[in-house]
C-alpha cells in the first residue's frame, strides 16, 4: 500500500504559523516548565512511565495546535494540566 503525503501551504500540524512564532516559543518556554509535572500526573494516573510520556507528548501536540492567546503562565498552567488528563484518561479509556 502507497501513501502520499499532501502540503496544503506550508501547514504543518506540530508547529503554528510563523506569524505566531512569539506565542510558540513562550508555549515552548511554559510547557517545559511544566513537563515533568505533567509527566509525574500521567504516570499517577495510567501507573505505566511509557504510557504517561506518550500522553504528555500527545498533550503537547494538542495544545500547540489549538493554542489560544494565553497572556499569564495560570491560565496556561490549568489549561496544559486539563488537557493532559483528557489525554491520559482517554488513553485508558476511561474517558
Amino acid at each position: 500500500m502507497m501513501t502520499t503525503e499532501v502540503s496544503i501551504g506550508s501547514l504543518k500540524t506540530d508547529q503554528p504559523p510563523a506569524r505566531d512564532q512569539e506565542q510558540s516559543e513562550q508555549f515552548a518556554n511554559w510547557f517545559s516548565r511544566c513537563r515533568n509535572t505533567l509527566h509525574y500526573m500521567a504516570d499517577l494516573i495510567l501507573n505505566n512511565s511509557e504510557m504517561a510520556e506518550r500522553s504528555v507528548e500527545n498533550c503537547r501536540r494538542k495544545a500547540l495546535r489549538n493554542l489560544p492567546g494565553f497572556e499569564n503562565e495560570g491560565e496556561f498552567r490549568s489549561w496544559i494540566f486539563r488537557v493532559l488528563i483528557d489525554e491520559a484518561l482517554i488513553s485508558t479509556g476511561r474517558y
